[in-house]
């Protein structure tokens, strides 16, 4: 069960162009191509014929042939000139042909860079606390897990097609400066009360049109355990999650479905199975210490914005931290290969991408700051100042889901609000979290004497609890509107309020109240007001085609050879362990799962176990009789293996479930052709 992938895998890449060419040539349907397109990290613009590339970093870490490969890449094979950094720690490239994207990802390959499950409904890239290994405050350096995870889980069976995406971040200490509260799956470094150390496990947070804080699944987990307790909530994900409804399959949902407290019986029960299967000897180690505490200076900020000059802080003696600030989240090939020239020199020893779409340099020398700062310079970088926190998502410029213009609206805001966070969606989803941001802004079409005016939704006071529901206001108007809400804060609060405590006390009718002059709209205002920002034109809600986030489903039956595949690998770790009983269990439900997928591809209906044996002799009747009955002698021979366990009868129960397997496998080909849906299974051992 436990397992090395590299990155970079370039047979993974031939596959690609394989399949690109299929696709191109009719031989492979759309549907399916896209599944295997978003895998690959490459999502479809709102301009028709041009896509968009997501790459992969885990934790945002960045060396410099990274660095010089993303440069050339952006040169090469984009019409925009430039990169954008995400929330997530990614960089995402714009404007790409599809006929580009084979020799696209071969450059960033052979550069170190993946796009591997960057999108799709997988395990999406890794994020941690900006200030990894440097903060004085952690308790563990949490990059060395980011990678290890990301590691482990690409490729894996489990995560290939998900019933939707799962994002998981890491911090470094309980200020949860990667923000898990907001993430399916986050861990928190705590001690239990002998002093060993772990994690606490928080799940089921997520934003969006239906904003949900995480709970706490677990309250300590070793963290030799780090591994099998993410594979057990994945597996939960797979199980349970609603595959027919996209808008209700994020992990969040199961919370409603099951509440917390079945939620975590349901977590304790798979992760007794998985932490039973792994291999503890492999698990990822990091160096623990204890946190010095808020005596060293600290400056009540949270240390993931970075967004003034003050937060440049002691990398435990090795070097300082300096933030560099990018507006709105763009770097141009001439400073991605200056900050690689900038690592070569010995200015910086790291460089990592931050969920505030900026940069932060780690390890640099004193003796050298500033020419490094002259450096940055001459690249026309430099330390962020007052107003600088403020992050968007790409809005209606390249996003299919876009309605406003987003990344206007942060360029107009960038520097004009000193002291508070901004996040601005361009429509509901929570790309740029609004939701937990000191003020966030939703994306919206608000009519007004029957004309659509673009406009944006406030939240306010949004951190550690979801922001307060302000009014809509039109989108001209709303810098307006932020300046008078940080004046009104500035003025009434008391002893040095913070901005998200004075929201939450002052309430959402407080602030209706303050912008009431803001929200209406006379009808000759209506020419004014319906150009959005920064837009000449008059704003229209258009149609772009779906937006490709929340990922492309795999049919049924191939979702049923990839769980069983998962199997597979989990009876291959108890057999390792000599663990007959566990491993034929596996078995079983690996035979099922199979068994499941031949019936639905064979035009039946997929049933429970009980019934599964008759309802695939009635399907198969005049296809393969034989692989029905073998199927009911297997599944009653491994159903009755626990009762009388015999190692020496395990080998040929394997052998006949490998070779039935195998036939079921051959027979879900065949069946499926006519319909030409590729295999997803074949990427690894059923």
């Amino acid at each position: 069960m436990n397992q090395i992938t590299p990155f970079v895998d370039h047979s993974d890449i031939n596959d690609y162009e394989t399949l690109l060419a299929d696709f191109q040539e009719g031989s492979l349907d759309s549907h399916s191509f896209v599944s295997e397109r978003l895998l690959r990290g490459i999502y479809a613009q709102r301009q028709e014929g041009w896509y968009m590339l997501r790459t992969k970093l885990p934790g945002g870490n960045l060396d410099a042939t990274q660095l010089r490969g993303l440069a050339e890449a952006v040169q090469t094979y984009t019409q925009m000139g430039d990169a954008h950094i995400t929330t997530r720690q990614d960089i995402q490239l714009y404007h790409i042909t599809l006929d580009d994207t084979p020799a696209l990802l071969r450059l960033l390959a052979q550069h170190g860079v993946t796009t591997r499950e960057a999108g799709g409904n997988t395990i999406r890239n890794i994020t941690t606390c900006t200030l990894a290994g440097a903060c004085p405050h952690e308790l563990v350096d949490v990059a060395p897990y980011a990678t290890a995870v990301s590691r482990y889980f690409l490729h894996h069976p489990l995560t290939q097609s998900l019933p939707r995406k799962v994002k998981i971040a890491f911090s470094g200490c309980a200020r949860d400066c990667a923000r898990g509260n907001t993430h399916d799956l986050a861990f928190i470094p705590t001690q239990d009360p002998d002093g060993h150390p772990g994690f606490k496990v928080l799940a089921g947070g997520g934003l969006g049109a239906k904003p949900r804080l995480a709970i706490v699944l677990e309250e300590f987990v070793k963290e030799a355990d780090l591994l099998p307790a993410i594979e057990a909530v994945v597996v939960l994900h797979d199980k349970y999650s609603d595959r027919s409804r996209r808008t209700r399959s994020r992990l969040k949902f199961l919370i409603d479905r099951f509440g917390a407290e079945e939620l975590q019986q349901k977590f304790q029960t798979e992760f007794a199975r998985t932490r039973s299967a792994f291999d503890t000897s492999s698990a990822p180690i990091g160096a623990w210490h204890t946190s010095l505490g808020a005596d060293m200076g600290w400056n009540g900020q949270n240390p993931a914005c970075l967004t003034v000059p003050a937060s440049m802080a002691w990398d435990n003696n090795s070097g300082l931290v300096v933030p560099v600030n990018l507006l709105g989240g763009t770097i141009n090939p001439e400073q991605l290969r200056g900050l690689a020239r900038l690592l070569d020199d010995g200015d910086a020893a790291r460089l990592r991408t931050t969920q505030a779409q900026n940069l932060v340099l780690l390890g640099v020398p004193e003796a050298r700051l500033e020419t490094c700062l002259e450096k940055l310079a001459a690249l026309r970088l430099g330390l962020p100042g007052g107003g600088d926190d403020v992050v968007s998502c790409p809005g209606i410029e390249t996003c299919p889901l876009g309605i406003t213009t987003s990344r206007r609206m942060a360029r107009s805001l960038a520097g004009t609000v000193p002291g508070l966070r901004l996040g601005i969606n361009g429509c509901h989803n929570g790309c740029a979290g609004a939701e937990v941001s000191d003020i966030g802004l939703i994306g919206k079409a608000r009519r007004h004497h029957g004309q659509m005016v673009p406009s944006y939704a406030l939240r306010l006071g949004g951190g550690e609890e979801l922001g307060v529901a302000g009014p809509d206001i039109p989108a001209v108007r709303t810098p307006a509107a932020i300046r008078q809400v940080r004046e009104a804060w500035l003025a009434q609060r008391s002893n040095g309020e913070s901005f998200p405590a004075w929201s939450r006390r002052k309430g959402k009718s407080y602030f209706h109240t303050l912008l009431e002059s803001l929200t209406t709209v006379g009808k000759s205002e209506i020419p004014f007001l319906s150009r959005d920002q920064g837009d000449s034109t008059i704003f229209r809600v258009t149609a772009a085609g779906m937006g490709e986030c929340a990922g492309s489903q795999a049919n049924p039956a191939d979702q049923l050879l990839l769980s069983a595949a998962y199997e597979s690998t989990l009876a291959q770790a108890f057999l390792a362990k000599q663990k007959y009983v566990e491993a034929s269990e596996c078995l079983r439900n690996r035979l099922q799962l199979v068994g499941r997928a031949l019936l639905l591809a064979s035009g039946g209906k997929d049933e429970t176990p009980e019934t599964l044996a008759s309802n695939l002799a009635r399907s198969l009747a005049k296809k393969d009789d034989a692989l029905a009955a073998s199927f009911a002698k297997l599944e009653k021979a491994l159903g009755d293996f626990p009762d009388d366990p015999d190692e020496i009868l395990f080998p040929d129960l394997l052998q006949k479930t490998n070779e039935w397997v195998e036939s079921a496998r051959s027979s879900c080909r065949i069946l499926q052709a006519p319909k030409q849906q590729p295999d997803l299974a074949s990427c690894t051992s059923m």
